[in-house]
């Protein structure tokens, strides 16, 4: 019973994780230096590169700057920047105003931590990606930690040593 509760909890962050993604990918960092245009969530055509970036377009134009990503049936939002159509820099994701997670993006890739909180703003989770893959500490709620090494999950010991070896290709996320 315990497994299988573990596991349901599992799936729900994994789902969660992956639909918060795509608003994370749809925005990036406010700024005075850029005008911040707004668009509908329902008016996004996304695809999928060779490289397996997600690519965001609306009315065949590939979306280039700052962006508040509007969900018209709900409170909840996106900032983002986007570089022929690709996520890059930090991105807010926003439920009722309130900062609900932060990611960072490289060529449309996860690349850097990670961190969703939940309503009252304590941490779901801390995850640490590399070129949009799982590389480093994942930390969640109810779970504790995993270690990954390009998407395949390691031992601590075998992470700790990766990390001994490979220091500059690693986050730190405790």
């Amino acid at each position: 019973m315990v497994a299988q509760n573990f596991n349901h909890k599992l799936i729900l962050i994994i789902i969660m994780k992956k639909l918060i993604l795509v608003l994370f990918i749809l925005s990036l960092c406010k700024s005075n230096s850029q005008n911040i245009k707004e668009i509908k969530y329902s008016d996004l055509d996304i695809t999928i590169s060779e490289d397996s970036a997600m690519v965001f377009s609306v009315n065949n134009k590939l979306l280039n700057g700052k962006y508040k990503i509007i969900h018209e049936r709900s409170t909840h939002y996106a900032l983002g920047r986007f570089i022929d159509g690709r996520g890059e820099g930090k991105s807010e994701y926003y439920i009722d105003g309130i900062l609900r997670g932060i990611n960072e993006l490289q060529n449309g890739h996860q690349n850097g931590l990670s961190i969703t909180y939940d309503k009252n703003g304590e941490v779901n989770w801390k995850v640490e990606m590399l070129n949009g893959k799982k590389h480093g500490i994942w930390w969640i709620k109810d779970v504790g930690k995993e270690y990954f090494i390009m998407d395949k999950k390691v031992s601590k010991e075998e992470y700790e040593n990766y990390v001994r070896i490979n220091k500059h290709n690693t986050f730190y996320c405790h």
